[in-house]
């Protein structure tokens, strides 16, 4: 068709609303032509918004089973999170014949999006060994690997993608934080050779600003790591539009519309359902080391960051007020007028999909602490741990990420420093709200100095027999797609508690900040 073509042409030069539109024309004059509604269900899928992507993909495939047809359903279903359905086409489709290395390589994002990391690492070697030199296999690959806890492997195929496409700046970035580098083992030289300039890359300066500052890092120049890390956060924080205002005010709301009345009537606790343990709070605050401790113990599925809290919690804020645009700001006030029944079996279907069956599971999502009133009002058997670590500590290991999309208050000290107060504002409502021992507190410096002695008496708490040797994280071989893939390969270290002392006078005027 001429029309696909015309919005082909669309997509590549970026102009979403207009291929949106031109597709929907499209379905419309054809609407039964499974080739129209694949590509609008492409086009939908381009514009993030999954769960239209996914009707669409549904009308093309009853219209035609091609494994092209049945490959896009399956990825817009996973990325809607409908994890039971996009599995069941995954699994088969991994079993066809006649796939090719594209094929399996969305198989392997897939499998990456429902947590089945062994499955996602699995296909993602298919898709390598069709196509041995192609960059993007590689760089899923690589990805793969890493939620493996296979560390060198990673590195030796983000080392394949560079030599391939040398500006892959993701590519750079990632393999810098895989591991601690050293004075003789490091890749500054050539990282500060091929840093690009913020006119010529914005994304490559953001990303190997970032890299460098981490390396110089790891072999002790903190200065310089300082100076590459804000110069990298300072222009990250000009290519985004962002109000912190308006997440402050949202964490203000939320504190107005759940309170303790609101929270003091819950579902009944169903006896014979699998029991949550949340581990949430700010990102980098030490939740995936928690959870490779408490993932050790043999009654416990480890199962990362879910998005399958907010996905249905906003799947049923969509369908109560479907009608209504949904502005951001109104969340707070609509989550307490919910089917709360609804969100609790639709959460436990998509976990229920992803393999559990019983005991307890974890879920890690650390923004889940803007859902707190939400668990305890739809989950009433689940387990709330919020980790968290000393102000400034917490603030410049977000500060040194560098999150791509997510978190934008995280590049800016004044955004931060206003972020993490509304943070703390919330989380003090969400402990005098709810019940006493319903919201546990862990220190991450508590823990980390005092593993034994913390974790035992949080065993207690949740109701799980304790080992010693669950603090063999090292040993644990829990997959993990998080930015700590690294660090849970080695021992429990103390390095980075006070890691802000280091630069202390760059760091000062966060510090002033915070104390206000």
């Amino acid at each position: 068709m001429t029309a696909v073509r015309e919005i082909v042409t669309l997509l590549n030069k970026g102009e979403i609303q207009a291929a949106i539109a031109a597709s929907r024309s499209l379905v419309n004059s054809n609407q039964d032509s499974a080739e129209a509604w694949l590509v609008y269900s492409e086009v939908l899928y381009t514009a993030r918004t999954f769960g239209q992507a996914s009707q669409a993909a549904g009308r093309a495939f009853s219209l035609s089973n091609t494994t092209n047809i049945k490959l896009n359903l399956t990825r817009c279903l996973a990325s809607s999170g409908e994890i039971e359905e996009a599995l069941t086409y995954a699994r088969q489709l991994a079993l066809e014949q006649n796939l090719n290395a594209t094929n399996y390589s969305i198989l392997s994002k897939v499998f990456t999006n429902a947590g089945q990391h062994q499955e996602a690492l699995q296909t993602a070697k298919m898709a390598e060994k069709f196509e041995p030199n192609n960059s993007t296999f590689l760089y899923n690959l690589a990805m793969a690997n890493r939620a493996c806890g296979k560390i060198g492997n990673a590195i030796n195929y983000l080392n394949k993608v560079i030599s391939f496409n040398p500006k892959d700046w993701q590519a750079y970035k990632n393999r810098s934080d895989l591991k601690t580098w050293t004075d003789i083992d490091n890749n500054l030289i050539e990282l500060k050779a091929i840093l690009p300039s913020e006119e010529e890359s914005p994304a490559g300066y953001v990303l190997i600003s970032a890299a460098i500052s981490k390396e110089l890092e790891d072999i002790g120049s903190y200065d310089k790591a300082f100076m590459y890390l804000k110069e990298g956060a300072e222009a990250r924080r000009n290519q985004i539009r962002y109000n912190v205002a308006n997440d402050v005010s949202i964490m203000r709301s939320l504190s107005h519309y759940q309170d303790e009345a609101f929270l003091k009537d819950a579902l009944a606790i169903d006896k014979d359902i699998p029991t949550p343990i949340f581990i949430l709070g700010l990102p980098r605050s030490g939740s995936t080391l928690l959870e490779q401790i408490v993932g050790a113990s043999p009654f416990v599925q480890a199962m990362g960051e879910l998005p399958d809290l907010p996905q249905a919690i906003m799947g049923q804020v969509r369908e109560k007020y479907a009608e209504h645009a949904i502005e951001k700001k109104r969340l707070p006030e609509l989550s307490t007028k919910l089917d709360f029944e609804k969100i609790g079996l639709d959460y436990m279907g998509k976990i229920s999909a992803r393999g559990v069956k019983g005991g307890y599971f974890t879920d890690k999502l650390p923004m889940n602490f803007l859902n707190i009133g939400l668990i305890k009002k739809v989950l009433p058997q689940a387990k709330i741990i919020h980790i968290m670590r000393e102000p400034l500590d917490a603030c410049y290991a977000i500060y040194k990420n560098f999150f791509g999309n997510s978190h934008p208050y995280s590049y800016d000290f004044e955004e931060l420093a206003a972020y993490y107060h509304a943070y703390s504002d919330l989380m003090k409502h969400w402990s005098n709200a709810m019940p006493k021992q319903a919201l546990l507190e862990v220190s991450y410096e508590n823990l980390v100095t005092e593993p034994e002695m913390i974790c035992e008496q949080l065993f207690e708490k949740i109701g799980l027999h304790w080992d010693t040797k669950y603090l063999l994280i090292e040993n644990s071989g829990i997959a993990t797609n998080s930015a700590s893939a690294a660090q849970v390969s080695k021992p429990i270290y103390l390095s980075s508690v006070g890691a802000w002392r280091r630069v202390k006078n760059q760091i000062e005027p966060l510090a002033n900040l915070l104390d206000t």
